[in-house]
């Protein structure tokens, strides 16, 4: 009797299941259900296979990067059928992904739930950024959002999911070593294709392969001081030497201020001794020199040329590219005085009349800051900055308590609270950007550990 009655509960499942799935394809279409079906499968492969999901995302992130400054691939490569690139379904995927073991309950270091309560405060500002104008824009209301803010599930996916130091180990080597061996590789298409000359005109890479040079560099020193692991000493100078170069010669000069930002923080945590930095400096200027002479350039050019592209700090309007943003920035902060409180949403894009150009202008406003303030207004702005607040404050907290314990976690953590200065200083000039994401997702990796779940008394 028992077993009938469970195979009509079981065939009454069944039934009900049936009728729920044609009721939805009557409702919403066929088309909208298979892309929820396709999303929960990507979420499920993302959920089992972290590191692969964060490796393909880096890979199609560093192809489109390398490939931006010389157009070495048609436009739309990565996108799919449906108008969708192969970076977002990734993305997407990791979002479902944190949102599902999110609802499991599990007993949360203080740091890790105030970061968390600060993601939803931001994901729910950023839903209502996208519903308030559905009617409005349609589909380009989330088309914007993903171009701009869908990165930022990145980190809490990376946070949530590596769940072993062996794991984050593994992703900070891929995180180092694949923007180094991939500006090496296209290095002599960049030099055939834009020359060796020391112009903004001729540059081999974008802004965002500099930062991620930069951030790996910064790696390789802080692993060898803090977590006394590192590679051969001359493949680490070679490398630190070739990072140096490209920063300088390509000159973005968001990414020397983040260079400058990065320093200033390993000085101050002692990480970096004043004393030490002289002689970094002259092997680093000798072997420059070099370097240009073999190349055809002389140092009195490369002098001058920084010189140029440093003279914008201090006469920001002196220089074309500076004095292009702060016009713009003023114009579009006019936009954002009309919706201060919670912008002006997402699917308009980028539209204003600047009038020192006498022109309307149709592009981002090159700033996180202005980007933020006109879409998500005050406050959005201050909802992203109290996410990054609570990660730098779980980064903080996870370097004071590794202090005495595993050298690679505290390493780990440090180079999480460097992407966060990174990012909010790279975001004066651009808009968020995958490297220094992703390092704050591997540092705060660690405060999400279950080994950091555990009270210093019980440990």
């Amino acid at each position: 009797m028992g077993s009938r009655t469970y195979g009509g509960i079981s065939v009454l499942q069944h039934l009900l299941l049936l009728a729920t799935l044609a009721v939805a394809v009557y409702w919403a279409g066929i088309v909208l259900l298979a892309a929820v079906a396709g999303i929960i499968v990507i979420s499920w492969a993302a959920h089992r296979f972290p590191i692969l999901a964060a490796f393909a995302l880096l890979v199609v992130v560093l192809i489109s990067q390398l490939s931006l400054m010389m157009n070495l691939l048609p436009e739309g490569w990565d996108v799919l059928p449906g108008g969708v690139r192969i970076s977002d379904l990734i993305l997407v995927g990791m979002w479902g992904a944190s949102v599902a073991t999110l609802f499991r309950r599990i007993d949360r270091s203080p740091e890790a739930k105030r970061l968390l309560a600060a993601s939803a405060l931001l994901s729910a500002l950023l839903l209502v950024a996208i519903l308030r104008n559905w009617t409005t824009y349609g589909l380009s209301a989330p088309g914007e959002f993903r171009f701009r803010y869908l990165i930022l599930g990145l980190p809490i996916f990376l946070a949530i999911h590596l769940t072993d130091e062996k794991m984050r180990e593994s992703l900070a080597s891929l995180l180092s070593w694949s923007p180094v061996i991939g500006a090496l590789a296209v290095l002599p298409i960049a030099v055939a294709k834009q020359g060796i000359q020391l112009s903004a005109s001729s540059r081999w890479y974008p802004a965002s392969i500099s930062l991620g040079l930069l951030l790996a560099a910064t790696w390789l020193f802080v692993s060898s001081r803090v977590a006394s692991r590192s590679v051969s000493q001359a493949l680490r100078y070679l490398t630190l030497l070739f990072v140096a170069f490209i920063v300088l010669k390509d000159a973005h000069r968001s990414v020397w201020l983040v260079a400058a930002v990065i320093l200033l923080i390993l000085m101050r945590l002692r990480v970096v001794e004043v004393g030490r930095l002289a002689p970094w400096l002259l092997v680093i200027v000798v072997s420059g020199a070099a370097i240009l002479s073999t190349v055809g350039l002389t140092v009195p050019q490369l002098i001058a040329y920084i010189t140029s592209r440093g003279s914008a700090f201090i006469r920001p309007t002196s220089d074309p590219t500076s004095y292009w943003r702060l016009v713009t920035w003023k114009s579009y902060l006019n936009v954002f005085m009309e919706h201060p409180w919670l912008g002006e949403g997402f699917g308009g894009y980028w539209d204003v009349y600047v009038p020192e150009f006498d022109a309307r202008i149709t592009v981002m406003p090159h700033s996180l800051y202005v980007q933020t303030l006109v879409k998500l207004g005050v406050t959005g702005m201050m909802a992203l900055l109290a996410w990054f607040g609570a990660a730098a404050s779980a980064l903080v907290a996870q370097i004071k308590r590794a202090a005495s314990e595993s050298t690679s976690a505290r390493a780990l953590a440090l180079m999480g609270l460097l992407g966060v200065a990174a990012s909010l200083t790279f975001g004066t000039a651009y808009s968020l950007d995958f490297w220094p994401l992703a390092w704050i997702g591997i540092g705060l990796a660690a405060v999400f550990s279950p080994e950091s779940e555990i009270s210093p008394n019980e440990r």
